[in-house]
């Protein structure tokens, strides 16, 4: 069985979002054409509320959806739909944009860890005037298998990752063979994976997806395929449009 070998290391950038967020974050047109159908991946953790809590207030989106992981603490959702959820330990939150979403994400704690991550996914130019949709899955409600994957010192794991053109892993804690913390490593072809925690354990996502192979144009919030679309976006947004139904 072929093995996947590792191709590239990116190192996570300190970035600060919403009001004043401090985050990691990995993006960049540099590594779009190696992780697509991926966009983005922001970590937040912190252990001070100076850190997190000013939160991300209103803003809209359009052309894209995001998966938000929390692991320790409690992040609220709203948008102009009405819709309200509030991620908590272990939660999942699934976001669509598409034409257009204006909503918040607040934490509802001033004191203690805040850590999770925001996936931002690409979405081909046939889906992206979609309405809006939303949907929260806390812990209990999820299949019973790992959302991110935590091996203890010397462990080994080998997922089968056969039809998958994008293969990475992002460390957030210890190490696995070259990548250490807040490194995501990008994979070549192969039909699995061996991931092998180093001396201290290792704690990591593993992201797997299909290939859209078509153009991105991204400007903040907005992402399309041309700059076109984009002004066309920033021009609906200023005018009220963004998310009409």
């Amino acid at each position: 069985m072929s093995e996947r070998q590792l191709q590239r290391i990116v190192q996570a950038q300190s970035a600060s979002d919403g009001d004043g967020v401090k985050i990691k974050r990995i993006a960049g047109s540099d590594i779009n054409p190696v992780f697509d159908p991926f966009l983005l991946l922001d970590e937040i953790k912190s252990d001070e509320a100076a850190d997190y809590v000013g939160g991300f207030p209103a803003h809209p989106h359009r052309g894209f959806e995001t998966i938000t992981y929390m692991i320790d603490g409690r992040l609220r959702h709203e948008d102009h739909l009405g819709n309200r959820g509030l991620l908590t330990d272990g939660g999942v939150q699934w976001m669509l944009a598409g034409r257009g979403v204006i909503h918040s994400e607040m934490p509802e704690q001033t004191e203690g860890r805040l850590h999770g991550f925001q996936l931002w996914l690409y979405l081909p130019a046939a889906e992206k005037m979609q309405l809006a949709r939303y949907q929260d899955f806390q812990r209990e409600e999820l299949p019973l298998i790992s959302l991110d994957i935590q091996l203890p010192a010397g462990a080994s794991y080998s997922p089968l990752l056969a039809g998958y053109a994008a293969v990475a892993l992002y460390v957030y804690q210890g190490q696995a063979g070259q990548l250490t913390q807040s490194q995501m490593g990008f994979y070549g072809e192969g039909e699995q994976l061996t991931v092998t925690a180093g001396e201290h354990g290792v704690r990591l996502l593993l992201l797997a997806g299909r290939a859209i192979g078509e153009p991105i144009a991204q400007h903040g919030p907005f992402v399309m395929n041309s700059v076109e679309e984009i002004k066309q976006a920033i021009n609906d947004y200023s005018a009220g449009r963004l998310a009409e139904a």
